[in-house]
């Protein structure tokens, strides 16, 4: 029986200054893709940089259209914590390209 790639888990969180809405997603890299960019990465803070930037135009672009939000994805912050699978459950999700999966919460106000 075929089991899924276990996932690295990170989320990430954009506050909009102008409207005090925060946008959130969790985006889940196969164990070894996340493990590749420690290899190639420089410190914590560019780990995000590289990861966002290998995702593909229309990953981006469905993920921001699901979000309702039009702005650069470098604009999104990781969250302090990654969330644990079960919290993902009845959260809307697409699948992306090379095992990438994608989880979107609901708009909140802050």
């Amino acid at each position: 029986m075929p089991t899924e790639p276990s996932l690295h888990y990170r989320r990430y969180d954009y506050l909009n200054p102008a409207s005090g809405f925060q946008y959130s997603f969790t985006l889940g890299l196969p164990e070894s893709t996340y493990l590749e960019v420690l290899k190639t990465c420089c410190g914590n803070s560019a780990i995000d940089g590289i990861i966002l930037n290998g995702l593909l135009d229309w990953e981006g672009q469905r993920l921001k259209a699901m979000l309702g939000i039009n702005v650069s994805l470098h604009e999104f912050k990781v969250f302090g914590s990654a969330p644990h699978p079960d919290h993902l459950v009845g959260l809307e999700s697409f699948n992306g390209e090379e095992g990438r999966k994608f989880w979107i919460y609901p708009r909140e106000t802050l």
